[in-house]
């Protein structure tokens, strides 16, 4: 699973708040094995 999370460089404090939601809501439910099939990629423009 892929997972692209797009900010303007202006939003970076929201953009770090997604990365964090993400991984405490989510990716945290998950063990190692699953979580290493996971790629979060984090683009700016």
């Amino acid at each position: 699973m892929v997972v692209y999370l797009t900010r303007k460089i202006e939003d970076t404090e929201k953009a770090i708040e997604q990365i964090e939601k993400l991984y405490a809501e989510w990716l945290g439910n998950y063990n190692s094995d699953v979580r290493s099939q996971i790629y979060v990629r984090y683009d700016y423009l």
